[in-house]
């Protein structure tokens, strides 16, 4: 039996569990997420994430089992957890957290609601830091070049493509009338429509594109997808496809990859104001370094029970 508790930043979901209580699966971390996150068998999440102690660090890993370096929405609800749950006192205003992407600076901005603003870093921009594998690119790459405004084949379409690393990997895709080239058909419609409280609708299309693109063999650690929208330069209606867990209503990395690839293309201001279907992020750029504000909300908690032989399925109260 696993105690559990899930949050969600913004309709992006994780489960979260204290690494002393999953002790026993510490050799197959990956499995034990793609169980309790399935959505049919499991819990049902986006990532799992693990609270590490001393020093204090946030593992995620997403529903496929694949760990990531960091998570922007997930490193919110992690804050939340740790202060509700004492292993940061409830006081404390300011802490660091440990991941693989670095040491990242959390400042609660307010309790009720919960609010925090995370200093996420400098995005790196080099081909080599996303990834790229340039025997699968058509043209010459240099990895110590960023890899920006580039062209690719996906699904019959040549779409222009720039990536960038802010806590993880990320790959812009303008949409709209200043769109990138290849995705003329999707600027006609908002990107997301919400159709009720509980659910969105986005273009199949946009899917398509994310799924194939994420995979692309390009990108030999796979990378995330996002869809951006300028409404105008404060404001980006946004969408994202995540490696390891497919399409998501929030990615707070994807946000701030947004923001850093606006301002260095002129599309937006340092300050901007990030539209999700289920909240909002503001994110900015000071000194080159870029933060995140946002929510997050706790939805549920209890115990997981696990089967013995894997594979099994499992319950949950």
């Amino acid at each position: 039996m696993i105690r559990f508790t899930k949050y969600h930043g913004c309709g992006n979901d994780f489960v979260i569990v204290e690494e002393k209580d999953v002790a026993a699966f510490s050799d197959d971390f990956p499995e034990l997420a793609r169980s309790m996150c399935s959505r049919r068998i499991g819990i049902g999440a986006d990532g799992l994430i693990i609270v590490r102690e001393n020093p204090l660090e946030m593992m995620i890993y997403n529903s496929d089992g694949s760990r990531a370096p960091m998570c922007g929405n997930g490193i919110r609800c992690f804050a939340q957890y740790c202060l509700l749950e004492g292993i940061v006192p409830i006081t404390e205003a300011k802490f660091a957290v440990e991941t693989l992407a670095g040491q990242m600076q959390v400042q609660v901005l307010s309790r009720d609601p919960f609010l925090v603003e995370i200093e996420v870093g400098e995005p790196i921009w080099t081909a080599a830091a996303v990834g790229i594998d340039t025997t699968k690119y058509a043209e010459q790459v240099d990895v110590s070049q960023p890899f920006l405004q580039k062209q690719m084949e996906v699904l019959g379409r040549t779409i222009s493509v720039s990536s960038l690393f802010i806590g993880t990997i990320h790959t812009v895709i303008w949409v709209g009338e200043k769109g990138s080239l290849g995705v003329e058909s999707l600027a006609k419609n908002p990107i997301w429509t919400k159709t009720s409280a509980v659910d969105f609708d986005v273009d199949e299309e946009v899917i398509r594109l994310g799924r194939e693109l994420s995979n692309s063999p390009v990108f030999g650690e796979k990378t995330n997808v996002n869809f951006a929208q300028v409404l105008d330069a404060n404001t980006v209606r946004l969408i994202t496809y995540e490696r390891g867990a497919g399409l998501t209503a929030a990615c707070g990395t994807g946000a701030c990859a947004v923001l850093a690839l606006g301002l260095r293309e002129g599309k937006l201001n340092s300050r901007c104001e990030i539209l999700l279907p289920y909240g909002t992020l503001q994110i900015r750029q000071e000194e080159g370094r870029i933060y995140m504000a946002g929510p997050s909300e706790k939805i549920m908690q209890g115990n997981y029970f696990v089967a013995e032989q894997k594979g099994q399925s499992h319950g949950r109260t």
